[in-house]
């Protein structure tokens, strides 16, 4: 099983809350892009796939079915008590679940976001 891990983290250096030092670069790197519970997408496997592999278009995958509840798209739409209760989800598999139940991934609109924030600020 070890062999079918993703470590998707690895390449969205971009998205990261961190603030790394350079001597400390490479060992934080490899510590947030290991592979954990938390980032096993479960069931959602492909769907996880359908993100590409190139940070830019997983970011913007990313961010067509989740929200930050302090982000500008939170100031334009609001954030509502809805997303506020997803701030608890943890996991990928979590996430990926409620993007589904909404219809996120297929595009739809009229469903509120995940709301999501960055854990290792937490």
């Amino acid at each position: 099983m070890a062999g079918a891990q993703l470590t998707i983290f690895e390449n969205l250096p971009f998205l990261s809350c961190l603030n790394l030092n350079w001597k400390e670069t490479a060992m934080r790197k490899s510590f947030y892009a290991s592979q954990s519970v938390y980032s096993e997408p479960g069931p959602y496997r492909e769907t996880l796939m359908g993100g590409g592999v190139e940070p830019k278009s997983i970011a913007r995958w990313i961010s067509s079915f989740m929200q930050h509840p302090r982000g500008a798209e939170s100031e334009e739409r609001g954030f509502k008590p809805e997303q506020a209760a997803d701030l608890e989800l943890r996991s990928v598999e979590e996430i990926l679940s409620v993007a589904v139940k909404r219809n996120l991934l297929e595009g739809d609109c009229q469903q509120h976001k995940v709301g999501g924030v960055c854990r290792d600020s937490l």
